[in-house]
């Protein structure tokens, strides 16, 4: 439930924020990707577990010559919580918080000087 309310809250953040400007065009997209792993080690013990990463992305053309683009991520193990710290490398289990990471976003502006 949380995880839906903050998809919404950052589409509706995200579309009226770009309100004010004349938008010649805008393309919502996204995708749900769900893997299934299971590993045998050897006969010792069995691993298995699904994942799941979730995008959620925003482009709005202003002019032809300026764009915006935003890309949100999920990602989690179906029955836990997990995520990686991608500056230091460290991962952590069951925080219990349900994190929506910026995964991209950027402002393209073309011919800027002629």
């Amino acid at each position: 439930m949380r995880f839906s309310t903050l998809i919404m809250a950052a589409l509706v953040v995200s579309i009226s924020s770009f309100a004010f400007a004349e938008l010649q065009n805008v393309e919502v997209g996204g995708n749900i990707r769900i893997r299934g792993n299971w590993y045998d080690f050897d006969r010792a013990s069995d691993t298995s577990f699904i994942e799941q990463r979730t995008r959620l992305s925003v482009k709005a053309d202003f002019t032809q010559d300026v764009s915006a683009f935003i890309e949100l991520d999920y990602y989690n193990f179906w029955g836990e919580d997990f995520r990686s710290l991608y500056l230091t490398g460290a991962d952590f289990r069951g925080s219990g918080g349900n994190d929506v990471d910026l995964y991209q976003g950027y402002i393209e502006a073309k011919d800027m000087w002629g």
